[in-house]
């Protein structure tokens, strides 16, 4: 283990327009994917969590997930610039002994390479379908979110006679 992590904190990146599968999640989707997340997740609830998505996305991300740490950045990959900026950051490094990601984009296999390489133990957690291959080997551990996201039920809708 790398000396520059002291603690056994966990900390989860959520990329999650890729998480939900669109750039604009409804309240559903960002439940459904919650849901998914504390099932692979145990200690989802628990941990630093930092959620990223565009400005147009956010008003629903800021309500879906009060406690965690926002961040807004809209823009051809602004989601994952925000979440690599993140991962850049050398306070991760030694605050963090577990980190997990929750995106399949290959635009994170070099930081999540990195972590590892100090001895930070790395979980990607993809959508099937949508991890990127160098991403999936840059990573230490692998969750995959099996199919597409679920339907939202349709609502039943009375009309006045």
């Amino acid at each position: 283990m790398s000396p520059l992590v002291h603690n056994a904190r966990h900390l989860v990146l959520i990329d999650i327009e890729n998480i939900a599968g669109g750039a604009s999640p409804s309240s559903f989707e960002l439940e459904q994917c919650k849901e998914e997340l504390r099932q692979v997740l145990p200690d989802f609830d628990r941990t630093q969590t930092i959620v990223a998505s565009s400005h147009h996305a956010g008003p629903e991300v800021l309500f879906a997930f009060p406690a965690a740490l926002r961040r807004l950045n809209s823009g051809p990959d602004g989601a994952d610039l925000a979440l690599l900026a993140e991962l850049r950051d050398l306070r991760v490094m030694s605050r963090y002994r577990n980190v997990t990601v929750c995106t399949g984009d290959g635009i994170f296999a070099d930081a999540v390479a990195a972590l590892a390489r100090i001895g930070i133990e790395v979980t990607v957690v993809a959508r099937e379908g949508s991890l990127s291959a160098r991403l999936e080997l840059a990573a230490q551990r692998v969750v995959v979110l099996s199919g597409p996201m679920p339907v939202e039920p349709a609502i039943a809708v009375e009309r006045a006679s």
